[in-house]
């Protein structure tokens, strides 16, 4: 019976001691799966705060395209502007043309008239 208690205690030695270098194999596992999990995180927070910086740049892009619509816009309001005064303008040299045309006939009548008197 004593080597029978002394084999169970063996056994269960034996057994404690191979429980005890699992939990330590378990222990190892759940470190290195932890940093994993940290190592995953600090990836997932660096591409989030890539993504914000994408986002906030594409704001911007499109603050920028706003402004510049907005600055063609005044453009094409000014040249709209300038060539509404370009065409007032060629109208008062046509109506000078014709003002001028007039006078020289008025002044070489009039100097007709003079050398004939």
């Amino acid at each position: 019976a004593t080597a029978d208690i002394a084999q169970l205690v063996a056994e269960i030695q034996n057994g404690s001691a191979g429980a005890v270098s699992a939990i330590g194999n378990i222990r190892e596992i759940a470190r290195e799966n932890g940093d994993f999990a940290q190592q995953i995180s600090e990836q997932v927070e660096h591409q989030m705060a890539t993504v914000q910086a994408v986002a906030q740049s594409i704001g911007q892009l499109g603050e920028g395209n706003q402004a510049i619509s907005q600055a063609l816009q005044h453009v094409l309001a000014e040249a709209d502007e300038t060539d509404g005064s370009a065409l007032q303008l060629a109208q008062a040299v046509d109506a000078l043309l014709e003002q001028s045309s007039v006078v020289r006939s008025e002044l070489d009548a009039f100097f007709v008239q003079l050398k004939a008197a």
